[in-house]
Parts: structure tokens; sequence; C-alpha cells
């Protein structure tokens, strides 16, 4: 379909304001990894964040507090049922 004339330089200007809207959006979109810098790393467990708990185990892209590190190894290893 043939534009008709004069809708050129709306298409022009309509494809510009596009583009900037598109620009300013990725100025101010938030940097995935420099929020990861910034927060404390929490457990992907039960959700405390290392502020509140004794220490941290770390993976790639996982951390395990010492809590739930504990709570596993009793699943894990559970403890000998005494022998009577």
């Amino acid at each position: 379909m043939a534009a008709k004339r004069g809708e050129e330089p709306i298409n022009m200007h309509l494809q510009f304001l596009k583009q900037r809207i598109l620009d300013k959006y990725r100025e101010t979109e938030p940097d995935e990894e420099a929020l990861d810098r910034e927060r404390p790393p929490f457990c992907n467990f039960c959700g405390k964040s290392s502020s509140e708990v004794a220490g941290m185990v770390q993976g790639p892209q996982i951390h395990m507090c010492n809590e739930c590190v504990a709570a596993a190894y009793d699943i894990l290893f559970p403890p000998a049922a005494p022998k009577d």
C-alpha cells in the first residue's frame, strides 16, 4: 500500500520519537548486575539476608545460610537412633 502524500514525514517523525523513547528507557533501565552487587546476599532457601545469619555459602547464582546448611546436613545424615 503506497503512503499518501504527507504521511512520510509523519512516519519518519514517529520513528524518531519511538527511537528516542527506547533510548531513554534503556538509560533508566536498572542494571541487574549492579543491583545484585549493592544488595546483600540472601539465602535462596529461607530468604534470610547475610546480616541475619552467622554465615553464608555461595555457589553459582545461589546462596545458602548456615542454618539451612545444618538443616540439610540433618536431612542427608540423620542422627543414628540409639541402640537399646
